[in-house]
């Protein structure tokens, strides 16, 4: 299960260089790229995590609220589109970033619970 999950680390870095913090993305993120090549032995188009999610094969459950700031819903969309592993979506209408288990608690426990008893064969 995740909840608000980005689908691409490079695509969220610049989301929020643009628009939480109004800063060039296309000056700004190859230097930052190469900078935690240097550093951390790793870069930013290195956290692709539909790919790992891809190759993990596990059922996945993707929570994420429509009003989110944070990470734009479209992550969850493009996820679950691509996705060939059994896996649910839902979309809260009312919440945040990683508000849905706050804004309709009882439904998001209803979603998954059902996805766990789906993936049990107990549905």
């Amino acid at each position: 299960m995740e909840d608000s999950g980005y689908a691409d680390l490079y695509d969220e870095a610049k989301f929020r260089l643009t628009h939480k913090f109004h800063l060039p993305a296309y000056l700004i993120m190859p230097v930052a790229n190469r900078l935690a090549h240097v550093r951390a032995g790793y870069g930013f188009k290195d956290g692709r995590i539909l790919q790992r999610v891809i190759d993990g094969g596990l059922p996945i459950l993707m929570i994420h609220g429509s009003k989110d700031q944070t990470v734009p819903v479209r992550n969850a969309h493009t996820l679950y589109d691509q996705l060939p592993q059994q896996k649910g979506l839902y979309i809260d209408p009312d919440a945040g970033h990683v508000e849905a288990i706050r804004t309709h608690p009882d439904r998001y426990q209803e979603v998954l619970d059902e996805f766990l008893h789906e993936q049990a064969g107990l549905a």
